[in-house]
């Protein structure tokens, strides 16, 4: 009798005990924390498809807010490269999303396919530039873009069967990497002695 009072006794002061919890206070609205960003990226998504022949196809979509003016200047254009000989890029869509609600299609006369130069000298044969120049562009609007890339027999560099190794490790390392800077030395120098 004494165990079953004294249960009902703790029983009722934990009723008592939790109705009498105060109501927790309402949480105040939090700050953007990207009040002095630039550009906010509100979608990235990149699908990749792969087929059994090593075909890949990559469907890239992407959805950013321009919130200042040097976010303006910074993404007035989208520059994807690829290579001709096993890459062709389709652009899906592009589209500006204006504050005010309405909707800009980026028209095929903004979309330009150009040979991409390197280091503004020569231009590199089979690599291009697919540009897409967004109009109309003002704070607060967004730009979309979807574009497919389909890539097709794709040359693999393969310095050496096991990789270029540590050097420590691998003794013939060491040459390989020491083969790679003349190379990049011997280009930087022909670059320095056709700019004079």
């Amino acid at each position: 009798m004494y165990y079953r009072f004294m249960m009902w006794l703790l029983a009722l002061g934990l009723a008592v005990i939790s109705s009498a919890q105060t109501v927790p206070e309402q949480p105040k609205p939090l700050k953007m924390p990207f009040e002095q960003a630039n550009a906010i990226v509100k979608f990235d998504c990149t699908q990749v498809d792969l087929d059994a022949s090593g075909r890949s196809t990559t469907v890239k979509h992407f959805r950013t807010a321009l919130l200042t003016d040097r976010a303006i200047r910074e993404n007035s254009q989208d520059v994807t490269v690829y290579n001709l000989g096993y890459d062709t890029v389709e652009v899906l869509y592009a589209r500006v999303h204006l504050p005010a609600g309405k909707t800009v299609d980026v028209g095929e006369d903004a979309i330009k396919d150009v040979p991409m130069p390197a280091f503004g000298k020569f231009y590199l044969q089979n690599v291009r530039e697919k540009i897409i120049t967004f109009p109309q562009l003002e704070q607060g609007a967004e730009i979309e873009v979807a574009y497919r890339e389909t890539t097709r027999d794709v040359p693999v560099l393969c310095i050496r069967p096991r990789g270029i190794g540590s050097g420590a490790s691998d003794p013939g390392g060491w040459a390989w990497i020491a083969a790679i800077v003349v190379n990049v030395a011997l280009l930087a120098w022909l670059l320095r002695v056709k700019k004079r």
